[in-house]
């Protein structure tokens, strides 16, 4: 529950199995974790992962939607694998952290489905910042 709480996650091949047990030992899931793994699981998946217990391989899991993205490969190990998923763990962060209020209001809204509020909208893409990083994009753009 708590890696599908996460905005992204890596997976590693190996032996290992992974899954939502929580039926199979008795605990029921509060609201707040069924929306979690409704948000995540894709709604062809989310009976079985949700319902039936099973663990799945690695890859299995990549294909379910347990893992967003699978890291390493199946000679390299665990810390190869696991320094390639800080790198790109660091990278990600960074872009969520630049892209400040928004992304935290997009986030809000996919995840507790609330209102949107047009005028954070407007007064956001009318702010000297937007309008200076929108400007670098189309002067990017013109460019190539």
């Amino acid at each position: 529950m708590l890696a599908l709480a996460s905005d992204y996650r890596y997976g590693m091949h190996g032996m290992h199995r992974m899954g939502l047990n929580e039926m199979a030992i008795g605990i029921d899931l509060p609201p707040d974790m069924l929306s979690i793994i409704s948000h995540s699981i894709s709604r062809d998946n989310l009976f079985e992962v949700a319902t039936q217990c099973k663990m799945y391989t690695p890859k299995e899991a990549l294909n379910k939607g347990l893992i967003n993205e699978m890291v390493g490969n199946r000679f390299s190990g665990k810390k190869k694998a696991t320094s390639q998923a800080l790198v790109k763990a660091k990278k990600l962060a960074e872009f969520y952290i630049s892209a400040g209020e928004p992304f935290v209001r997009l986030k809000q809204s996919l995840m507790r489905e609330t209102d949107f509020d047009y005028q954070i909208l407007i007064d956001n893409w009318f702010s000297p910042s937007t309008q200076a990083k929108v400007k670098s994009v189309m002067s990017s753009l013109n460019k190539k």
